[in-house]
């Protein structure tokens, strides 16, 4: 409607536009950098409009950004700023003797080249060398931070939280808006569904939501995956813990369990595969580990597994696999819960939910707007509670931070989780870089897939078998002699493992 009333006001009152010149006058100058201005934040209005899935999310943004005096100055600021550059581009590019308008067939003065080119050539200069790495390393770690992101090939961090939790809710909002996802998207197979549309995904009475079907084998983005009689995605185990077995319980999400991927292709898989492999037999005959890694599961998810499911299988050791990602996680499944009516069995959780006054009324944005500011409390306390019941038992509590898949952009919260994890009492692990200097493409399960492929699953596992070597002091049951690299052990092996 916008478009048509301007076009309707242009044709009948437009300014008339012939060759000539004229003198350049400051008022008409001005009025048009304020109308330029304008135009420029009704755009920018109209497309928080159009990138809204819907008008109550619409609403809901300027309710979270709220009108204030300070914003109002601000916004005053801005505008008279864009004035004040376009006041300056008209006079740059058509200075005080004018633009070259007036009578047909009149003679116009040259074409001011060098001052074009000198504007355009320029900035695009200073573009290219603030792009090169050996420049902007030397700015800071925020400025290089930013431009080595604008150059990276990833999702954006609102994009990757859509597909995460489009994998197992089948709730991704996919459209035009979300350029990446809508390219990727449009490459992928019609067979290639959402966790949730599948055999292997079953929907619980309980907060944990959803767990692995036992004894299913189904054929998952074209590998087969296949659940044991206890729904794990691994191989059969009997309960009880064997006699000199080390049994390792391993909590995660879509990574651990391995979307995407074969069965015997997942890190853990093969991690077990190459502990038995260097194991000597001198302190355990054997090392088991028990995969309890489910789509979608956050740090809350993960505790549940531990005390609903893991401890029964008598662990020695609990390695939880997280990621930057794990305040989404515990947030969303708090929102979505709390929206179903499924009350939580932690106190503390429902006190938080108490605080943060969320009822199932309130949109998706709204109840997360609403948690958000409690996100460091949830987290933090769901990995103080995991380690204390890994304590209580005897276990050795190990956390894991692993990339949230191949190629999407990580969450910043790296340190502060990794500060929740030590005050908790986990041996940590950080395997962030695991994918560094790889190409993505050969580590994806598919271009529209950020889950690591089989490859990508084999550099994990070399990698946290490293990591254990190292940690010896910390991890009891790691050990090796006569090994002065990881490289040399992965060469040799023939290291011992006790």
């Amino acid at each position: 409607l916008l478009v048509v009333a301007n076009s309707l006001y242009e044709s009948k009152y437009g300014g008339k536009r012939a060759l000539g010149k004229h003198s350049w006058a400051f008022g008409k100058a001005l009025l048009r950098s304020i109308r330029i201005a304008g135009t420029f934040s009704v755009i920018c209005v109209l497309w928080s409009l159009w990138s809204s899935p819907s008008l109550s999310d619409w609403f809901s943004m300027w309710s979270a950004a709220g009108v204030t005096l300070v914003s109002v100055v601000w916004f005053g600021l801005f505008f008279l700023g864009a004035t004040l550059v376009c006041l300056v581009a008209t006079f740059v590019f058509e200075g005080p003797s004018g633009i070259a308008t007036g009578n047909v067939g009149s003679r116009s003065e040259p074409f001011p080249f060098l001052r074009t080119a000198f504007a355009t050539g320029i900035p695009i200069l200073l573009l290219f060398l603030i792009g090169q790495q050996r420049v902007y390393s030397r700015i800071g770690e925020t400025g290089s931070e930013l431009i080595s992101s604008v150059r990276t090939k990833r999702l954006s961090l609102p994009d990757a939280a859509l597909l995460e939790r489009g994998y197992y809710e089948n709730l991704t909002t996919l459209n035009r808006f979300n350029t990446q996802l809508w390219q990727l998207y449009m490459k992928k197979p019609k067979d290639w569904v959402v966790l949730s549309q599948t055999e292997a995904i079953r929907y619980t009475d309980s907060f944990l939501g959803i767990e692995l079907v036992p004894s299913t084998s189904i054929v998952f983005h074209g590998n087969k995956l296949s659940t044991n009689q206890w729904g794990m995605r691994d191989k059969e185990y009997q309960q009880n813990r064997p006699v000199d077995t080390y049994r390792i319980a391993m909590l995660g999400g879509s990574v651990v369990m391995g979307s995407g991927v074969a069965d015997g292709k997942t890190f853990e898989w093969v991690l077990e595969e190459r502990l038995n492999h260097e194991n000597d037999g001198r302190t355990y005959a054997r090392y088991e580990i028990l995969n309890f890694g489910v789509g979608g599961y956050g740090p809350i998810s993960r505790l549940m597994a531990l005390e609903n499911k893991a401890l029964s299988f008598e662990p020695n050791a609990v390695f939880s696999v997280a990621h930057t990602r794990d305040y989404f996680h515990a947030i969303n499944l708090l929102v979505h819960m709390n929206r179903l009516g499924v009350e939580s069995p932690y106190g503390f959780l429902r006190e938080i939910v108490g605080k943060a006054g969320i009822d199932a009324k309130m949109t998706e944005i709204e109840a997360a707007r609403a948690l958000n500011p409690f996100g460091d409390e949830i987290v933090a306390w769901a990995y103080r509670r995991t380690a204390e019941v890994c304590q209580q038992q005897g276990l050795v509590p190990v956390w894991i931070l692993m990339p949230s898949g191949v190629g999407v952009r990580e969450d910043k919260n790296t340190a502060k989780l990794t500060r929740f994890a030590r005050n908790a009492g986990f041996t940590v692990l950080n395997l962030l870089d695991v994918f560094d200097n790889k190409k993505v493409g050969s580590l994806r399960t598919a271009a529209w897939d950020w889950h690591p492929n089989a490859r990508a699953h084999r550099l994990i596992a070399d990698r946290l078998y490293n990591e254990l070597l190292t940690t010896q002091g910390m991890l009891p049951f790691v050990h090796s002699t006569n090994q002065t690299s990881a490289k040399a052990l992965d060469s040799s092996r023939s290291g011992s493992l006790r």
